[in-house]
């Protein structure tokens, strides 16, 4: 009978040790502040005048690098610390507002992936990352 208690109560602990760990890591982002490039948070601006017309290399620049010309539309990027970030999104309509959403970034691949709140995700490969230049091919 002492048996049959012990191996019941050290199976008892074993579930609930199992059931802790899962819940503390439930719905934790692969991201923490610590893993995120600090160069990577921040507004970042498409400088598409500075890039060659038949290339797929996206330049961005910090917003506030300078007074960009005029646009109809010009896509934007805000990074957050926290895993959080907003998009500018360009409506059928033709109007423009921020989406929010959040993101994960591999260091080691430099895949920056965008998941959007409503669902489907933007993938892009960052080629360059500086703290006044942001290199982008999009992967979809």
């Amino acid at each position: 009978m002492q048996h049959k208690v012990n191996l019941t109560a050290l199976l008892m602990l074993t579930f609930i040790v199992i059931c802790s760990a899962l819940c503390c890591t439930a719905g934790k982002s692969s991201n923490s502040a610590a893993e995120i490039n600090p160069d990577l948070c921040n507004c970042w601006m498409h400088s598409r005048e500075e890039q060659e017309s038949n290339s797929d290399d996206r330049i961005f620049r910090p917003c506030d690098y300078k007074e960009f010309p005029p646009s109809r539309f010009r896509q934007s990027y805000t990074f957050n610390s926290d895993g959080s970030c907003k998009y500018l999104f360009l409506a059928p309509t033709d109007g423009h507002y921020n989406k929010d959403a959040t993101f994960t970034f591999d260091n080691e691949s430099k895949e920056l992936v965008i998941k959007k709140k409503e669902g489907g995700e933007m993938r892009m490969q960052l080629l360059t990352l500086e703290k006044d230049l942001m290199l982008i091919k999009s992967s979809r």
